[in-house]
C-alpha cells in the first residue's frame, strides 16, 4: 500500500531561432476584486451559479466558499470518511447539469456537489478497492457538455519494489464506459530510484512537454511543447493540425535551476504529506526523498510553462506559454487552433479558472500567502 501511495502522488526540445517575435500581449489590466481572507495553496476553484467561489486549499485540507460581497469564507465540506466529505481533491470539474464532481483519490470516490456549493453525495469508482486498478486509471480533468471524460494516464507497474514507468502519457476520452486513446504526449519523468536510503527523484530539468484542454462541444487542443504546434482532435476521430506559433529564445540560467530545484522539493514535501494519508495510520513510517539534478540540463527554456490549457466562455483556449519579460502570458486560441490574441497577467500571478465574464487568479504576498483575486473576462 505504500508503495502504491508513493507511486501515485509522485507520478503526478527545439525552439525557433533566437529573435522570433512573439504577438504582443494585452495586459489583463487591475482586478476588479481581491478576497480579503488569505489561502495557502496551490488552489482548485469552480464559480457557483450565484457568483460565490468554491474553493480548494490543498495544503490548508480545506474546501470551501469565498464570497466576494460578504468577504467570508465558509466550509462547504470538511475532510473525514463520511458520506458527504472528502479526503483528497486530485480534480475539482464542473459536470452537466451545473454540479460540480470532487474527485476524491484517497477514497475512491467523487464528491457530487450541487450548483451552490452543497455537497449531496458520494458516487465510488468502478474499481474502488482495486489498490493496482488505481494506477491503470486515466487521472480525469475535464469534461465536456455531454458529460465524457478526458483525462491522462500513465502506464506504471509495481514489481519486487521497483516502480517502472512508462516514457509517455496518453490522453484518454470515456463516453458512456467506452475509452479512447486520442494522443499520446511525452513524459520526461524517470521511475524514482528506491534503495535502503530511501527514494532518489531525478528532475528533467526543462524539457518541452505538451498541453491539453478540451472545448464544450468535445474538441481536443493538443499543444506539442516541442515546437509549439496546434493539433485539434474532433469528436469523430478526426486530427488537425496547425501551424507552429512563433516564440522567442530563453536561456536557462543558474537562478532558474535553483529555483526548479527548490520548487520541486516543497511539491514532494506536500505530496508525500497527502501519500501519508493514503497509506494510513497502520502504513508506516513513509520513505525519506531526496530530488536530485538532471545529469544535463537543457539550454533554452521550452515554450509552454504548463500543461492545462482552460477554455473561456467565449470558446477560447487559454495557452500557458513563455514570455520574454516577467510577465504571465497566455495566447489564446480559437476553436481551431489558430492564435487570436495575447493576454499579460503580473509577475508571479496564477491563473485558476474563469467566470461569468471574469478570470481568476492569485496574487503572492511576501509571506507566500495567496489571495484570490477577479478581473474581467478581456
Amino acid at each position: 500500500m505504500k508503495l502504491v501511495a508513493v507511486a501515485l502522488v509522485l507520478a503526478a526540445a527545439m525552439p525557433l531561432a533566437s529573435g522570433a517575435q512573439q504577438r504582443a500581449a494585452r495586459p489583463i489590466g487591475a482586478p476588479i476584486a481581491e478576497f480579503e481572507e488569505p489561502l495557502t495553496g496551490p488552489l482548485r476553484i469552480i464559480e457557483l451559479r450565484d457568483g460565490r467561489v468554491l474553493v480548494h486549499d490543498e495544503k490548508e485540507k480545506r474546501l470551501g466558499i469565498a464570497d466576494f460581497k460578504s468577504g467570508e469564507f465558509t466550509e462547504a465540506s470538511r475532510e473525514g470518511a463520511g458520506p458527504k466529505e472528502f479526503k483528497s481533491a486530485m480534480a475539482l470539474v464542473r459536470a452537466p447539469g451545473d454540479s460540480i464532481w470532487l474527485y476524491d483519490l484517497i477514497q475512491s470516490r467523487v464528491l457530487v456537489i450541487d450548483p451552490v456549493g452543497r455537497p449531496q453525495r458520494t458516487t465510488p469508482f468502478s474499481d474502488a478497492g482495486d489498490m493496482m486498478a488505481m494506477l491503470r486509471r486515466p487521472m480525469v480533468r475535464e469534461l465536456d457538455e455531454a458529460g465524457n471524460t478526458y483525462g491522462e494516464l500513465r502506464e506504471m507497474s509495481i514489481a519486487a519494489g521497483r516502480v517502472t514507468m512508462s516514457d509517455s502519457v496518453v490522453l484518454i476520452r470515456s463516453t458512456k464506459g467506452k475509452a479512447d486513446t486520442l494522443a499520446k504526449m511525452p513524459s520526461f519523468l524517470t521511475a524514482p530510484e528506491m534503495g535502503a536510503g530511501g527514494i532518489k527523484i531525478r528532475l528533467p530539468g526543462f524539457p518541452p512537454m505538451d498541453a491539453w484542454g478540451v472545448f464544450p462541444d468535445g474538441r481536443v487542443l493538443v499543444v506539442r511543447g516541442a515546437t509549439y504546434t496546434p493539433e485539434i482532435f474532433l469528436a469523430d476521430g478526426s486530427r488537425r493540425k496547425v501551424t507552429a506559433i512563433a516564440f522567442p529564445a530563453v536561456r536557462v540560467t543558474a537562478a532558474d535551476r535553483e529555483k526548479l530545484m527548490a520548487d520541486t522539493r516543497k511539491g514532494v514535501e506536500l505530496a508525500m504529506s497527502g501519500a501519508r494519508g493514503m497509506a494510513g495510520a497502520g502504513g508506516g513510517e513513509m520513505p525519506k526523498v531526496e530530488v536530485v539534478e538532471p545529469e544535463t540540463w537543457q539550454p533554452n527554456k521550452p515554450p509552454l510553462t504548463g500543461t492545462v490549457i482552460m477554455v473561456d466562455e467565449k470558446n477560447r483556449a487559454w495557452v500557458p506559454v513563455l514570455s520574454s519579460n516577467k510577465l504571465v502570458r497566455f495566447d489564446l486560441l480559437d476553436a481551431d487552433g489558430r492564435l487570436i490574441d495575447a493576454i499579460s497577467f503580473p509577475e508571479g500571478a496564477v491563473m485558476l479558472g474563469f467566470g461569468k465574464g471574469v478570470v481568476y487568479a492569485t496574487r503572492k504576498d511576501e509571506d507566500d500567502l495567496l489571495y484570490l483575486q477577479r478581473y474581467r473576462l478581456p
